[in-house]
């Protein structure tokens, strides 16, 4: 696939959402290198969306009333399962707590939320998760077709909420991608996602907001997000997980 080949009308819709600096043709050309060299950690790219669109989509993220707690053991080495919260911090398989949005359609359309919220969140789904325009972007990125699927969840942090070290191997995953939306995060609240790469060198990175991280799916290596310590629940993000086609 070449590199730079997003077509003019993706461009276009990409650069509503999007800070024209990293849709660039050099840019694009720089993330491709780094990702093809499959050495190192995440890459994080600052002020990723434009500042309105970022503002707007934390404030709805932040008033959605939907937010539910959500924990999950490890069932073998990839696989895991829903469990009660209960018990979960001493389970010897434990893989994530967290809040998720349940339901998320009723973000989108229950008339509790108010419409410029709604709005917004609309906006942002069909940009980033149902659509392939911004899939093209990440495309160049990778430097191969993507599948024009996602998993995807909004999520958001309570004291002590982690995730513990795993690493996505998973058939044709090649890159999970957060959005960080925290308006109010201060490094203070800890939850910074951490890296470990194939030679061993740990990488740290803050969940600064408005700011894009692709976190590369290789093997020998492991990611964790570290305990959460705000005191109130935050660092609402938005997590991709990105495969390549066949």
């Amino acid at each position: 696939m070449k590199v730079g080949a997003m077509s003019e009308p993706s461009l276009r819709i990409v650069r509503r959402f999007v800070n024209p600096v990293y849709l660039e043709p050099e840019v694009r050309t720089e993330l491709h290198a780094w990702h093809r060299e499959g050495t190192g950690g995440p890459r994080t790219l600052p002020g990723f969306l434009r500042a309105d669109f970022a503002t707007a989509l934390g404030e709805a993220l932040r008033a959605l009333p939907y937010w539910v707690r959500y924990a999950s053991v490890y069932e073998g080495d990839v696989r895991t399962r829903e469990v009660a919260e209960e018990g979960w911090e001493r389970h010897p398989d434990k893989a994530a707590r967290h809040y998720l949005i349940r339901p998320m359609l009723a973000a989108v359309e229950s008339p509790d939320v108010a419409e410029e919220h709604r709005e917004v969140l609309r906006q942002f789904l069909a940009f980033a998760v149902t659509g392939t325009h911004f899939l093209s972007w990440v495309a160049d990125v990778v430097g191969a077709p993507l599948e024009p699927r996602t998993s995807f969840e909004f999520t958001r942090y309570g004291a002590g909420d982690h995730i513990t070290p795993h690493h996505d191997l998973i058939p044709g995953r090649v890159l999970a991608a957060n959005f960080y939306l925290d308006s109010r995060y201060t490094p203070a609240a800890g939850g910074r996602l951490r890296f470990r790469d194939a030679e061993g060198r740990e990488h740290a990175t803050v969940p600064e907001f408005n700011s894009f991280t692709m976190i590369p799916i290789r093997d020998g290596c492991r990611h964790w997000v570290e305990p959460y310590t705000g005191a109130e629940p935050g660092r609402y993000t938005a997590n991709l997980q990105i495969h390549q086609e066949y």
